[in-house]
């Protein structure tokens, strides 16, 4: 076990005056010898009893007076979880015990130790309905930090978090009214109890019981945005589900929540056998993140009020520039950032229900009117700047709020693998970076001129390289850190366990859609070895910007400088490019070799 309990109170991550220190040894889960065996298995039985819970608290809600708080970094270090469990039981709320039920399990549909809340079809007193529970069991979170693998967090205050957020959103819809395809119906909060311990932790105490929080929901036989086959899905099809969803999204906002998680894991579409009749329903779920806009931090604490209107906002504003970071793979093919617009402004520039945009296609062009720092116009954009298209953008701005943040008692060491980026800005300042072969680049100024150098064209064929498979030692912290991807067009496409949880070796995939998997990942612990000086992967990125933002992020996620973004003269005129190195030790780099 590397974790310490000793009697002094004091922990690696304590010890000395520098809370940014390395610590002494690395934290890792500690065995769990009283941890039941995770129940949620078909045929299991619960008295499950109505509850009323507390105020919603964490992720983007305005706090308030006996807002439960999170178990410090300098204890969670000290304890088991099923320590943390019986110490920090739910908040209580209200207990109804006269709508007692017996629900039994029909089939696990996302059971997994360590995967958050767990989901599964039920029914009740044996009757035919079946229903979703959605369980908020802080014993199967998962102890280690979600960004920060050797990190603990407190899953007793995450739980909480979820579950409060979660009701506050589905009674919120209810209380409005908002009924109907595009939430799941809600079947109310319920609690009930369970042994903590496997088996009694002393001669005399016994086992610990606690109680868990868990929602009832409609059952939907339908598949999410993420599942679907974009290869067999044809073009009507897919905007007919980006406008269900768009729709939804705005008339949630217009009722004063937002859902803060619209994303194709959280989407899910009915009739998807039937293709070629296009969606049957289109419907949003996963609430444990939205926030009620009149109870938010930046209503109540910083005064920043959205403006009413009559209608729901259009959503040709509301997804004039979002499209790309997590659907645009859902475009046409061909599309870029115009046509995308032009489309936004066709269907809803005159829709009935909805406020008329105040976006148009004049912001294109004056978007297009940019100027560096010399006054020349960006990119190649003619004398016409209503020639000019826009590519869809490969994913900036994608949020990286985290409710895992809020425990950690300001002290972030240096052992875990992501740092703010208050942290690494300007690291490698005064890095010599590695020179390739000087020899072949003198022999091309020489020949060509260092200024005005470039290759002949060439016809374009299929890629010689199908994918590269590499090896890290921990699933958590390569799925973080590879978000980096993100600007160079890179997406996770596959995740093994989301497609199959459990089935092996835990493997990541990455590409521009889940027709190009170019980037494997695989899970091996201390087998995973990366190559010395000499290897390194790079990755075209399609402007100087994406370099930037990908240096950026990775350093975030917990990368290391390899080589600030700047132009690299001796490997050509045009040549921009970033490195950085992961926290498995791969070097990495991201190369822009457009002209400015």
């Amino acid at each position: 076990m590397s974790i310490t309990h000793d009697s002094s109170g004091s922990s690696p991550a304590a010890a000395g005056s520098d809370p940014f220190r390395e610590p002494e040894e690395k934290w890792v889960p500690p065995p769990e010898p009283h941890k039941p065996y995770l129940p949620y298995k078909r045929g299991f039985k619960l008295n499950i009893r109505r509850h009323t819970p507390v105020q919603p608290f964490g992720s983007r809600y305005a706090g308030h007076p006996g807002e439960r708080k999170a178990v410090g970094h300098r204890e969670l270090v000290k304890t088991t979880l099923v320590e943390l469990c019986n110490a920090h039981p739910p908040m209580e709320g209200t207990t109804h015990p006269i709508t007692s039920r017996e629900l039994e399990i029909v089939e696990a549909l996302e059971v997994k130790d360590g995967r958050g809340a767990q989901v599964f079809l039920c029914c009740l007193d044996g009757e035919r309905q079946e229903y979703v529970a959605k369980v908020y069991d802080p014993l199967y979170y998962g102890f280690a930090n979600l960004m920060w693998s050797d990190l603990p967090r407190d899953v007793t205050y995450v739980a909480d978090g979820d579950y409060t957020r979660e009701v506050a959103a589905y009674e919120y819809l209810d209380n409005h009214d908002f009924r109907g395809p595009e939430v799941p119906a809600y079947y109310g909060s319920w609690t009930f109890d369970l042994p903590t311990d496997s088996q009694p932790t002393d001669s005399d105490a016994g086992n610990h019981s606690r109680s868990v929080r868990m929602i009832l929901i409609e059952h939907i036989d339908g598949m999410t945005m993420l599942d679907m086959n974009l290869a067999r899905t044809p073009t009507d099809y897919r905007l007919d589900v980006l406008s269900r969803m768009m729709e939804a999204e705005s008339r949630l906002r217009h009722i004063g929540l937002n859902h803060n998680d619209v994303s194709p894991r959280n989407i899910l579409v009915c009739g998807y056998d039937s293709i070629r009749e296009g969606p049957t329903r289109v419907c949003l779920f996963d609430f444990n993140i939205a926030v009620i806009t009149e109870r938010s931090e930046d209503v109540v604490k910083k005064g920043i009020v959205p403006k009413k209107t009559t209608l729901p906002q259009s959503p040709v504003d509301l997804w004039w520039s979002r499209v790309d970071i997590e659907f645009g793979t859902w475009m046409p093919d061909g599309w870029d950032m115009r046509a995308w617009h032009q489309w936004l402004l066709d269907k809803y520039g005159n829709a009935d229900g909805f406020e008329r945009p105040e976006r148009s296609l004049q912001d294109d062009e004056e978007e297009a009117l940019g100027f560096s720092a010399d006054d020349r116009p960006y990119g190649d954009i003619g004398d016409d700047a209503a020639t000019y298209v826009r590519p869809l953008s490969p994913g900036f701005g994608a949020n990286r709020d985290c409710p895992d943040d809020e425990h950690m008692d300001g002290a972030l060491p240096h052992g875990s693998p992501k740092r703010r980026w208050s942290e690494v800005h300007g690291d490698g300042d005064d890095y010599e970076l590695e020179l390739r072969n000087e020899k072949i680049m003198a022999q091309n100024e020489a020949m060509f001129g260092a200024e005005d150098w470039s290759p002949d064209p060439v016809e374009q064929e299929p890629p010689l390289l199908g994918h590269l498979s590499i090896g890290v030692k921990d699933y958590e912290t390569a799925r973080r850190f590879f978000l980096a991807l993100r600007p160079l067009g890179m997406h996770l496409v596959y995740d093994s366990e989301a497609a199959e949880p459990g089935s092996g070796i835990r493997t990541l995939g990455y590409g521009p859609d889940k027709t190009q998997e170019l980037l494997n990942i695989f899970e091996y612990g201390d087998e995973a070895q990366p190559p010395g000086r000499g290897s390194h992967v790079a990755f075209n990125a399609p402007s100087r910007e994406a370099v930037d933002e990908f240096y950026k992020e990775a350093l975030v996620y917990g990368g290391t400088c390899d080589g600030k973004p700047g132009l690299r003269a001796r490997y050509g005129p045009y040549y921009y490019a970033a490195f950085v190195i992961s926290p498995d030790g791969w070097r990495l780099e991201a190369v822009c070799k457009k002209p400015d």
